[in-house]
């Protein structure tokens, strides 16, 4: 049975001119680079200096949405939301963050992975699907989480759908105020 590689169909993606906008294009990439903070087999199916590879060489449909997604995929994002919303912020003229690192306390000691990391400001910007709500398991570790980040000097903005989906103005607003608030300054 002849199958497509990684690459070929996050290419092929590319070339569907309005079946995915240019910001989904970039979550179906930073999916297949994403190495997961545990190994899993097979994991990441690609890297981006791979994709990088499949466009420089391709000529076909897509190309240049294909090259411009290129240049915003990152290794870390663990969701399509994730993406979405650093694209967001990003486009706003907002710093790039760093994508899921290990947050320690001020003993060293792992608090755990944030989405969104400002690491210079100590800003961390969450996004919480339905499950940090619903689960009583996830709830309770994502307010463990909060308290030990908030100990530790961290100011943590929490993100739902409404705040990506409905009015992202709003969340742009509220992450660049915490921003300037902590010494950024554009």
């Amino acid at each position: 049975m002849l199958i497509s590689t990684p690459e070929a169909t996050w290419l092929q993606l590319c070339a569907l001119d309005d079946a995915l906008t240019n910001a989904d294009l970039v979550a179906a990439g930073d999916y297949v680079v994403r190495e997961p903070e545990y190994p899993e087999r097979g994991r990441p199916f690609s890297s981006r200096e791979s994709l990088g590879l499949l466009v420089d060489q391709y000529r076909g449909r897509g190309k240049r949405r294909a090259a411009e997604a290129l240049t915003h995929i990152r290794q870390g994002s663990d969701s399509r939301p994730e993406s979405l919303l650093r694209l967001l912020l990003i486009g706003a003229g907002l710093p790039e963050p760093e994508l899921n690192p290990i947050i320690r306390d001020r003993d060293g000691q792992r608090i755990g992975r944030a989405d969104l990391v400002f690491r210079e400001w100590k800003v961390i910007v969450e996004y919480d699907g339905d499950q940090h709500r619903t689960r009583t398991a996830q709830y309770e570790h994502d307010m463990w989480r909060l308290e030990r980040y908030t100990l530790s000097d961290w100011s943590v903005l929490r993100v739902r759908a409404a705040g990506l989906f409905i009015s992202p103005e709003a969340t742009i607003r509220h992450v660049r105020e915490v921003l300037k608030a902590r010494g950024w300054h554009p």
